[in-house]
């Protein structure tokens, strides 16, 4: 299979402005620093064949050598590989090169999974499954469609939520991203259009790219204070999220994306805004009628990365522009559990919670979908859960939950990809799913006590950063002071923190140098050693920019 071939062009963008944030190293140290950072957060894909080295000098306005040092510089650290015949390609170190001990063991503290360890109830429900393996025994293993008790409770868990569901409207995955992929090829054809909010969950991005889609865009703002458009933190006003313009098209968004991370006043929004929960309706309705996307993958309450949650008028509205377009939503609700008041996630999204309040067309009078649909799938609301989030990751037990037509074309899909779940982790979700109400208050106490130290050591460590509240999901998406986020990961490295840059959540390389998203799951112990260690990177790289620390008076917001 020939390599994924990126244009010069693309890898400028992806690089962003990284010659904003040099930091006194030789130019060719700073181009391969970036693009190794690039390679190892999943923005470069593997075995990408890079632009060569003239073009990408002539891209980047640098001299061949520069780029022929960089270029030697990541082929002698393992992360790209000359083979004849498709130039220059991106990889990984191999093992000689690869640290041998856990990132705990080697002093590393790891912040770019938000995830939990596992709940004090999964190993009594491992035990359990256990026991009542054997009756099971007698049979092949292989199931598609799931157990029909855990599907029967995955319907209930939905009918309790205010959205009526039967079994034969719910598939068992190997977990949420499993999901994903499952539905990109069932729904997806190559060129179709698929929403994603910006930001958004990078994998679920992935996914849909690897189905052949064209990715477009609708922000996502997080609803906490951010810096006025003199760049000083000040109350009242909120956390631009970025994304793409109103046309949605990644390739049109770095330039919207760009301004936003430079604080324009197009990328702030105010207290006045008219996206008070962090969409904004209209917009994403002016999206869909110009883009027609097949599917918009949606993470409506505790959104990954930003926390913000979706009211029930913005729900309303989006649900009836999805009926006008034909549009299917795909909502993961994999975090929609963690909240910090412990009283989880209300209502499912969906036609019997929100069609009333939208005063929107019914499924049944929606026009017939080009995609083969029936009527009521075309204009289908597809749910996405796990146990993975509220659990534990170990456990991959997730869940589709959709009209019967959409899920027996997962199932139809399926078995390029595996040939089910495994049973005895199905027999352990039954009896977790009993135990729901009882994890979310557990995860709650967790999760409020690190996000009270987050506050706490940020407003110690990190001057002039804005780091929001946390009041459910997995993180706070902090603002930085300047826009250099790649430059925060790469130093924080040095510092023993390994952090993601904000750019990992954007779709098209070049968004979210304001933004690092910082996980509140790794628990008390552990952010006490980050965020000291972040605050000291973050002093490094301000001195290498030339800003020096924040001034005084310019502490931290934390409202």
């Amino acid at each position: 299979m020939n390599p994924l071939r990126l244009s010069p062009a693309s890898l400028h963008r992806a690089l962003g402005a990284w010659r904003d944030t040099l930091g006194g190293e030789p130019l060719h140290r700073e181009l391969a620093e970036r693009l190794r950072l690039l390679i190892l957060d999943g923005r470069l894909p593997l075995g990408a064949r890079l632009p060569s080295e003239r073009a990408l000098a002539e891209e980047l306005g640098l001299s061949r050598t520069t780029v022929a040092s960089a270029y030697d510089a990541l082929r002698a650290s393992g992360h790209a590989a000359s083979r004849q015949g498709s130039g220059t390609v991106a990889t990984l170190p191999g093992p000689a090169l690869i640290p041998s001990k856990p990132l705990a063991e080697a002093g590393l503290v790891d912040l770019s999974r938000a995830s939990l360890p596992a709940s004090r109830l999964v190993p009594p429900a491992l035990r359990t499954a256990a026991e009542e393996l054997p009756t099971f025994l007698s049979g092949t293993g292989y199931d598609l469609r799931g157990l029909p008790h855990l599907r029967a409770k995955i319907a209930r868990h939905y009918t309790e939520r205010g959205l009526p569901t039967r079994p034969e409207q719910v598939m068992v995955t190997l977990g949420a991203q499993h999901a994903i992929h499952l539905l990109a090829a069932a729904l997806l054809r190559p060129g179709d259009r698929a929403l994603v909010e910006a930001p958004t969950y990078p994998h679920a991005a992935e996914a849909l790219r690897l189905a052949g889609a064209r990715l477009v865009t609708t922000p996502v703002v997080s609803t906490r204070p951010s810096p006025p458009d003199d760049g000083v933190p000040g109350p009242g006003a909120r956390v631009a999220a970025g994304g793409g313009g109103a046309g949605g098209h990644a390739e049109r968004g770095a330039a919207a994306n760009a301004a936003a991370d430079a604080g324009s006043a197009a990328g702030l929004v105010g207290p006045t805004s008219p996206v008070p929960d962090g969409w904004d309706a209209e917009q994403f309705a002016a999206t869909l009628r110009r883009a027609t996307p097949a599917l918009a993958y949606l993470m409506p309450v505790r959104h990954n990365p930003t926390g913000s949650s979706m009211s029930r008028a913005t729900r309303a509205a989006v649900l009836a522009a999805a009926r006008d377009s034909g549009t299917i939503l795909v909502i993961d609700e994999t975090t929609a559990s963690l909240d910090l008041s412990g009283v989880g996630p209300g209502d499912a999204f969906g036609d019997d919670v929100d069609a009333t309040a939208a005063g929107v067309v019914r499924a049944s009078e929606t026009p017939t979908n080009p995609r083969g649909l029936g009527r009521r799938a075309a204009a289908s609301v597809v749910h996405l859960g796990s146990l993975g989030k509220l659990f534990w990751g170990g456990l991959r037990v997730g869940w589709i939950r959709a009209e019967p037509e959409i899920v027996e074309r997962c199932i139809a899909a399926r078995p390029a990809h595996d040939l089910g779940t495994p049973v005895v982790e199905q027999l352990a979700a039954a009896h977790l799913l009993d135990a729901w109400d009882e994890a979310v208050a557990e995860r709650a106490e967790q999760l409020r006590a690190s996000a009270s130290a987050l506050s706490r050591l940020a407003s110690e460590h990190m001057p002039g950063w804005v780091v929001p509240p946390v009041e459910g999901g997995l993180a706070a998406w902090a603002v930085l002071p300047h826009a250099a986020s790649s430059a925060l990961a790469i130093a924080a490295r040095e510092h023993g923190v390994l952090i993601p840059a904000g750019p990992w959540f954007g779709v098209d390389g070049g968004a979210f140098e304001r933004f690092v998203r910082i996980p509140v799951t790794v628990g008390v112990e552990e952010l006490e050693r980050a965020i000291p260690a972040l605050g000291a990177a973050w002093a490094e790289v301000s001195s290498h920019l030339g800003m020096g620390p924040a001034g005084p008076g310019r502490a931290v917001e934390l409202v």
